[in-house]
């Protein structure tokens, strides 16, 4: 239990969350109604008011980012990530409340709650984050860490680290790059060796994290280091502005404004694993059941547009290389393949993928399913059979991948999925290395609360089309 604590706290701080969410529910409704008396008539749905207000608080929360790195999140960010969420969840109540006509909600109520429950989980956070500070004291959630490099960042990354010490880290030297630089000392903490000394370091002083530099050239420089350090079970933490910035443009805030890349530990990893196979089936099946009626009317659309099969398939990448066949709803005309050799010169993407915008070979059905991601629906069939996952990095081509740098091959060290942070961050508006960027930032931080954030945020994503052809 102390070295899972991290991990143990976020949970704690959700369930922590909306059981208080729902105390301020019940006690905010009794004060309102019976002790106030500010409704006049008998107030209906007590009980789902109740649970949709808590839900709104909840989820708000889940979409501002309150409930990722919560261990790293000092008291001020907690505290302040949960208001901000409150009043994001109260104008989206009101928006609700003033467009549905000829239901007894009180207004004043809404707004009482949307202010003063973030008291209630205000306190709760204060009182989680003490208790983390004593038990932290006593070594729980503590870990052994060691930084790459001598530089200006890797001071950086110290310094940043020791000011935020409910991170839970104990920086225990530094690896350089030179001999030269073995004498190299910061604030007491000193060189314990070189970049290839890593094992020997990893083994003789318990370490269980190591912190990589901003990457501002190839993530290939890393990649011995990273893989090395990977087959000794020990974390790797990547801190980039360059990933910091890709983050906030995906809507994911880490701590500080420092985007901290890193890989579960193998016993939560298995049990996300689980969660997310689960999450895949109860889903897939309960959208394939609700949109069987559209897709017998799309299936007939495609059929009355244009001569050819109703579903396209296509020999697709999936996790570790493995070959699977990707379903869609056919957008193109029946040659479209054949076609393809042809319009390689007018290839508008980067890297190893080819997109145009007015791609000649669409059909007007086609065009249509693909604004609203429509055509991606049968997919659904393979993330029940496993194949895929509802959220993963984008599944490539054979072709594509023949193409890939050795780092671009992460990417594919985890199920590939319909949709992930590459489409809510602006689809085809990405460049190659962004959207592979984005890949592997996904792949060492997913969880059960990010995907359900990404679930969430592909709505308006798909609504909008934006960057969608």
């Amino acid at each position: 239990m102390k070295k899972n604590w991290s991990a143990i706290y976020s949970w704690i701080a959700v369930i922590s969350d909306l059981l208080l969410s729902w105390l301020a529910a019940n006690f905010l409704w009794h004060l309102w109604f019976e002790v106030w008396n500010y409704w006049q008539g008998q107030q209906i749905w007590e009980m789902q008011q109740k649970l949709a207000w808590t839900g709104f608080m909840m989820i708000s929360i889940l979409l501002h980012g309150g409930y990722r790195n919560t261990y790293k999140m000092n008291r001020l960010e907690q505290i302040s990530n949960i208001y901000n969420s409150s009043l994001s969840g109260l104008l989206f109540i009101v928006i609700i409340i003033f467009l549905v006509k000829g239901y007894k909600i009180s207004r004043g109520f809404a707004v009482l709650y949307f202010t003063v429950a973030p008291l209630f989980l205000s306190m709760g956070r204060a009182a989680l984050f003490i208790c983390n500070e004593e038990l932290m004291k006593r070594g729980w959630g503590i870990k052994n860490a060691i930084i790459v490099g001598s530089g200006k960042t890797a001071k950086a990354i110290f310094d940043h680290l020791v000011t935020n010490r409910a991170y839970g880290y104990k920086i225990i030297g530094f690896l350089v790059e030179s001999e030269k630089d073995l004498q190299f000392t910061y604030d007491g903490v000193k060189a314990i060796g070189l970049h290839r000394d890593c094992a020997l370091a990893i083994k003789k002083r318990h370490v269980k994290e190591i912190f990589i530099p901003d990457l501002t050239t190839k993530l290939a420089d890393y990649s011995d280091l990273i893989e090395l350090c990977r087959n000794h079970k020990m974390e790797v933490s990547i801190i980039s502005h360059r990933y910091d910035l890709l983050a906030k443009v995906a809507g994911i805030y880490d701590v500080a404004g420092v985007a901290i890349v890193t890989r579960h530990g193998a016993f939560y990893h298995r049990i996300y694993h689980h969660i997310k196979r689960a999450m895949d089936v109860c889903l897939s099946v309960l959208v394939l059941a609700a949109f069987s009626p559209a897709m017998l009317a799309i299936a007939l659309l495609i059929k009355l547009n244009s001569p050819g099969p109703v579903f396209f398939r296509q020999t697709r990448v999936g996790k570790d290389g493995v070959l699977y066949q990707l379903l869609k709803f056919r957008t193109m005309h029946k040659d479209a393949e054949k076609v393809k050799i042809n319009l390689h010169l007018h290839n508008e993407a980067d890297g190893p993928i080819f997109k145009i915008k007015e791609d000649p070979r669409i059909t007007r059905v086609g065009r249509w399913l693909r604004r609203l991601s429509l055509d991606e629906v049968p997919q659904l069939i393979n993330v029940f059979r496993g194949e895929m996952s509802l959220v993963g990095p984008r599944p490539p081509l054979p072709s594509e991948v023949e193409k890939y740098q050795d780092w671009h091959k992460y990417r594919l060290q985890g199920q590939q999925g319909m949709t992930g942070l590459w489409q809510v961050s602006g689809r085809s508006e990405l460049s190659f290395e962004e959207m592979v960027l984005l890949d592997i930032y996904y792949l060492e931080h997913w969880s059960p609360m990010m995907d359900l954030e990404i679930l969430i945020k592909t709505i308006p994503a798909v609504i909008t089309a934006k960057g969608a052809y």
